[in-house]
């Protein structure tokens, strides 16, 4: 049975990875689509096949990494990384 901090730092993994990966896989996804300028339904077949592959990566590296503080770091430190640079780039949603 987990001690009660190793379930709590595992609950948080596991919301990280789900929550946290899945914005990461959309700024990628988002990041990606302004750099190679798709339009239409090239664009969202794109779009869709890329967040797919980018969202099983992220979920997949979140639970290889032995420590629950640097699983969590790491997608933090990528969510505000990327998504700073999706607003700088003149990004909007």
């Amino acid at each position: 049975m987990l001690v009660s901090s190793e379930r709590w730092l595992f609950i948080a993994r596991v919301f990280a990875a789900a929550v946290g990966g899945y914005a990461l896989s959309t700024v990628i996804s988002l990041l990606l689509l302004m750099v190679l300028e798709y339009e239409g339904r090239e664009a969202r077949m794109f779009t869709g096949m890329a967040f797919f592959l980018a969202y099983v990566t992220i979920v997949i590296v979140a639970f290889t990494i032995y420590s629950h503080k640097k699983a969590v770091g790491l997608l933090l430190l990528g969510n505000v990384g990327l998504w700073s640079i999706w607003y700088l780039a003149g990004g909007t949603l």
